[in-house]
């Protein structure tokens, strides 16, 4: 029963450190705010996308506002299809958290108003997934053929400790994807 009870002592301090204590993968992770709307009784941390603007366009101390969520995604090709980790993100997300690319460019704002299909893929899913430098144009997550913009450099952990992005899609692609 000691072995028992150390080993949930130590699984359950593992996934609080991974979750709460370590600082997040992005570059000036303690100037980061999280934004959470209290309505009655109830916190709110998820926001409908008319929210999200209504704040950012109304933001007056903040240098920028982000939003992003978690997606999984079919990717298909000629060596069979995957279950993958990605992350939904607004334009500015590349830019505001300061994510490194091997090549090519993070998504903007006008990928997220033209609502082009591209996305930004993690130099770990190139390795793994394709083996090839430079990546191929276009992959197909959940049926829809989207352009890879970039490559972010690894790793593409988003903004989950212990993430594990592989990819990451403009909001106005989620009704796509």
């Amino acid at each position: 029963s000691l072995v028992v009870g150390l080993s949930v002592c130590l699984g359950l301090y593992s996934l609080y450190d991974s979750v709460a204590v370590r600082p997040l993968p992005v570059h000036h992770a303690r100037r980061l705010v999280a934004v959470i709307e209290q309505r009655g009784a109830d916190t709110n941390r998820g926001f409908s996308y008319l929210d999200y603007t209504d704040f950012r366009a109304n933001a007056r101390t903040l240098r920028d506002l982000v939003a992003f969520g978690s997606i999984r995604g079919t990717m298909s090709g000629s060596d069979g299809s995957a279950l993958i980790a990605g992350e939904l993100v607004s334009g500015s997300y590349f830019d505001a958290l300061a994510v490194p690319m091997k090549s090519g460019r993070g998504l903007t704002n006008d990928d997220q108003v033209s609502g082009a299909p591209v996305i930004v893929v993690s130099e770990s899913l190139l390795r793994t997934r394709f083996g090839t430098d430079p990546p191929p144009a276009s992959v197909t997550i959940n049926k829809q053929a989207l352009t890879i913009g970039g490559v972010a450099a690894a790793p593409l952990a988003g903004l989950h400790n212990g993430g594990g992005t592989q990819f990451s899609a403009s909001l106005t692609e989620y009704g796509r994807l």
